[in-house]
């Protein structure tokens, strides 16, 4: 009988102590942080080129006195809520399917996303630097058909610029 009241006594404990942790943010914040355990990599490697990618594109801006404005900022804001959602959503699709373990779709995705970062990333450094072999780079990854008018740099600011040729 004793022993039924011990441990009587140590449930109430324990589940007193939860109900006060539950009560703090940081504890939300760490249960939180503790559901996307599963991704965190991927996580991680998106902020990294997504801010590399940033970086870049604020040097590319600079270089060509082209104005930082509210709205560019927006838009980055918001493509990262859409990358990041992008790999939550296949994330859940495996893990509701009881996939996980056989395809790794958000992987693809996020390898997708870093990719095209990556990309944008190194015609940032082309604008910045005007070096011959990031042009290179661009030029083998882009091909020279997209090309318009023979001037590599002046083709991907007007592209960054939302200046889009029509077709």
């Amino acid at each position: 009988m004793q022993n039924l009241n011990t441990v009587t006594v140590t449930i109430t404990q324990v589940c007193t102590k939860i109900l006060q942790a539950a009560k703090m943010p940081t504890s939300w914040l760490l249960a939180l942080l503790m559901y996307f355990q599963p991704i965190k990599d991927t996580y991680i490697l998106l902020v990294i080129v997504v801010v590399m990618d940033f970086i870049t594109g604020v040097g590319a801006s600079a270089k060509r006195k082209i104005p930082r404005s509210s709205s560019r900022f927006k838009n980055s804001i918001i493509k990262c809520f859409c990358y990041f959602g992008a790999v939550f959503v296949f994330w859940q699709f495996e893990i509701r399917l009881g996939l996980e373990h056989v395809i790794g779709t958000y992987k693809v995705i996020a390898g997708f996303i870093a990719i095209v970062e990556i990309i944008s990333i190194l015609e940032n450094m082309a604008v910045i630097t005007g070096n011959p072999i990031f042009l290179k780079i661009v030029r083998l990854i882009r091909g020279r058909a997209r090309e318009k008018h023979g001037d590599l740099i002046g083709d991907i600011l007007e592209e960054k610029n939302g200046k889009y040729p029509k077709i």
